[in-house]
């Protein structure tokens, strides 16, 4: 069975990105240098570390994820696959403090907030924790219900379906196909 270790994110300036992610997640440092990591990164000719290729953010209590912020040489082109969900006792002011950090608030919905990072890197502040929100893409809101039924399409008509199941449906001009069918509030 696989475990968490580490969440890497490509960047231009890792040492830039690392230091944000740093001050925006409680409990996280920029992983100090030893004499040991700086003799290091001078045998492969870094003399600086704010030049280092690979930044590690790391849990100040040693538990949770560590980050790291890898040199990648192509730029961010297409929105991110992977983005994290931060939650805070007081949104409005952590959104107001990662804004002070260098973020960037992208689309506003009524229980998130879609930022990006210094680099672009989406990410969402969740304002609400009530009720169910289920990962979803970036500046989307998915509700899953609670309950054991949700709607589905069938045809014409609606019916209620045991949660999640495979239902057939009809498909115009083909066979029936058998899907997994989810209802989504957008």
């Amino acid at each position: 069975m696989a475990h968490l270790k580490d969440i890497v994110f490509d960047c231009h300036h890792p040492a830039a990105v690392a230091r944000f992610w740093a001050a925006a997640l409680d409990g996280y440092q920029v992983a100090p240098y030893d004499e040991e990591e700086l003799a290091r990164l001078r045998a492969n000719g870094v003399n600086d570390p704010e030049d280092d290729p690979t930044v590690l953010v790391e849990p100040s209590s040693g538990s949770g994820p560590r980050f790291f912020f890898q040199l990648v040489p192509e730029s961010k082109v297409v929105k991110n696959r992977v983005h994290l969900d931060l939650t805070a006792a007081g949104p409005a002011a952590e959104i107001r403090r990662l804004c002070a950090l260098g973020a960037k608030i992208q689309a506003e919905r009524d229980d998130l907030t879609v930022m990006t990072d210094v680099e672009g890197n989406e990410f969402c502040v969740v304002r609400r924790s009530s009720g169910v929100r289920q990962p979803g893409p970036v500046g989307r809101t998915r509700r899953v219900p609670s309950a054991g039924s949700v709607p589905v399409p069938r045809g014409s008509r609606w019916c209620r379906t045991p949660w999640p199941r495979p239902v057939t449906l009809p498909w115009r001009g083909f066979h029936s196909r058998q899907i997994d069918v989810r209802l989504y509030t957008l």
